[in-house]
């Protein structure tokens, strides 16, 4: 019983001292080892991508480390989850992270939504399925952007600037501010801090090397040069084409030249071909299939209504008859 006193006690001096001023070196020791622990996940808060978690994965990593075992002798800070909630309350104080929410999407109102007719629901069980499907992929491609990368969660700041792990609705999220130092940040600075002082000595540089500077300098021109004539020379093709064709033929050369993407693909393919008459061709195809899948649609439903009106037609005869025959029995009798 006293030493678990004495845990206690050592743990909320360690959590309650030190609330206001700049985080302490255990904080930031923490801050590093969360970083490097929870899943990177991307939000998008004032136009600008962050680096966001959960509040609960990250009280169940501080549950788990080393600082809540006492191995290797490391303090003991997280004996209890709620010691660790105060944590992590703690160094929110600090700023090394903020507490945001998911902006959530309006939903469409009930009177907006177009009523579907029992007939059709019974009909066409298999369309409507196939539009539940083709729903549910609209969904998916709508979280994915063009490029094929997962659409970033919107997020906005919290008014309350408080740690709360168990969220119940679970549209709180925790946006990192504290950014462990990179090495390789620092010395990549460097070396472009080195190579503009080097710029700015070149009077100094011997003649050799002065030399071999101006003869790439003047290569570097001539590339340039030449992807600038590429540039020209293919929208002169482009509008002579298209002028002489009446706009019937577009031809590119080198189409992804001036696009958003790698050196080598930039030159590939050599050359993008497309026609008008093409372009309707297929669109009246499409059309012509659409119209088939609807006749065979109508067909069936014409098909199963008169099925059910001879069913209907069937069962009132057999009525009719049954009491025809109870009749002449009766007389019978």
């Amino acid at each position: 019983m006293l030493e678990e006193n004495k845990k206690k006690k050592r743990c909320k001096g360690s959590i309650t001292s030190n609330l206001n001023g700049k985080p302490s070196k255990e904080e930031i020791v923490i801050a590093r080892y969360l970083r490097s622990k929870l899943p990177i996940k991307e939000g998008k808060l004032a136009q600008m991508t962050v680096l966001i978690f959960d509040g609960s994965e990250a009280v169940n990593i501080l549950m788990e480390s080393k600082w809540a075992t006492g191995q290797n002798r490391y303090p003991l800070l997280f004996t209890n989850r709620h010691y660790a909630v105060d944590y992590m309350n703690q160094m929110l104080m600090k700023n090394l992270f903020h507490r945001a929410m998911k902006i959530k999407k309006k939903s469409k109102k009930k009177g907006d939504e177009k009523p579907v007719s029992s007939k059709k629901k019974n009909i066409t069980n298999g369309q409507t399925e196939e539009k539940k499907d083709s729903a549910k992929d609209t969904k998916k491609k709508s979280i994915i952007n063009k490029d094929g990368k997962k659409a970033r969660m919107k997020l906005e700041f919290h008014e309350v600037q408080e740690f709360n792990p168990d969220d119940p609705e679970g549209d709180d999220v925790y946006v990192w501010i504290y950014e462990p130092f990179n090495p390789w940040k620092f010395l990549l600075g460097g070396l472009v801090l080195l190579v503009i002082l080097g710029f700015c000595l070149f009077p100094i540089w011997p003649s050799e090397l002065r030399s071999v500077a101006y003869y790439g300098s003047i290569g570097c021109m001539g590339v340039l040069g030449v992807l600038v004539a590429l540039v020209i020379l293919r929208a002169i093709l482009f509008g002579m084409i298209w002028v002489t064709t009446f706009g019937q033929h577009h031809f590119w050369l080198l189409p992804n030249l001036t696009e958003d993407c790698g050196v080598l693909e930039s030159f590939k393919p050599l050359y993008l071909y497309e026609s008008k008459k093409s372009k309707t061709k297929k669109l009246k195809q499409q059309q012509q299939q659409e119209q088939t899948k609807d006749k065979g649609l109508t067909s069936a439903t014409e098909e199963e209504g008169g099925k059910s009106v001879q069913e209907e037609q069937e069962e009132n005869t057999s009525t009719l008859e049954t009491d025809n025959n109870d009749f002449v029995k009766k007389k019978n009798e």
